[in-house]
């Protein structure tokens, strides 16, 4: 046997699957775990259809087919997975809006041609690999800043239902400054230093600021994430460092308005 088509079901009965391998015969049996196939028709020497029997959501079996020859090898090739799949966690459960997060899936019911969807987008092929029956390994499509979308599995079995389990959050944006006041200051430092821009976070306890390769001392963040008030450190007189904000969702672009 080389090929079932589709290799996954409902756990109800009838669900009609074409087997191609070789050396078929009219007197062929088919069996689904222990279970026999129904309406099986022999159409040639590679290929064999027949209704699936009734099997238990989530759980995989070996088809086999059985002619006075003996019976097909057991392979990966005769895996079929009984159920629609199910996602119950997503790892990490958050990534930039750009993009290329690898992301684990867990869950039941995945086969060889799951397709994954982050909300509407569907993951290139590239990017999924189906690692088993419980586990996806993807890269994470680009999204919307701050939005939250479900990760949906989707087999010929049927989707993954929406849970709490699989929300994955695009990261608000990277910070940004767009301004620095004062932008220059006594070289033994200790000036309190206003920094205005976007993307902040709220907690001076995650963000860190950097004047040049010396780390500043956050002393407020407000609420909005707009506005940080630091005590510049000592420095070198008459030397231009970037500042630079640095959150969990990244580092702010180096740019004119970041001079000190």
């Amino acid at each position: 046997m080389t090929d079932l088509t589709p290799n996954a079901g409902p756990a109800a009965a009838g669900t009609t699957v074409a087997i191609t391998g070789t050396n078929f015969t009219s007197d062929a049996t088919v069996k689904f775990g222990t279970k026999a196939a129904t309406d099986v028709v022999v159409n040639s020497l590679t290929k064999i259809t027949y209704k699936a029997p009734a099997g238990t959501a989530g759980s995989v079996v070996d088809v086999l087919v059985t002619t006075t020859a003996g019976t097909s090898d057991n392979t990966a090739a005769d895996n079929y997975t009984y159920g629609a799949p199910t996602v119950t966690a997503v790892s990490p459960t958050h990534g930039p809006a750009a993009g290329g997060t690898t992301v684990v899936i867990t869950g039941t019911s995945f086969t060889a041609d799951a397709k994954v969807y982050f909300g509407s987008t569907v993951v290139a092929s590239s990017d999924v690999t189906v690692n088993s029956s419980t586990k996806i390994t993807v890269v994470s499509p680009a999204g919307t800043a701050g939005e939250t979308v479900q990760v949906k599995v989707t087999t010929d079995a049927g989707s993954s239902p929406d849970t709490a389990a699989d929300d994955f959050t695009y990261d608000a944006k990277t910070p940004v400054i767009d301004s620095i006041s004062p932008s220059a200051g006594d070289p033994d430092g200790g000036e309190t230093v206003t920094i205005k821009g976007s993307g902040f976070g709220n907690d001076e306890d995650e963000v860190r600021v950097l004047f040049g390769s010396v780390e500043a001392e956050v002393e407020d963040v407000n609420s909005t994430g707009t506005q940080l008030k630091v005590e510049a450190p000592a420095g070198t007189d008459g030397t231009v460092v970037d500042v630079r904000v640095i959150t969990d969702m990244g580092t702010s672009p180096n740019t004119q308005a970041d001079d000190y």
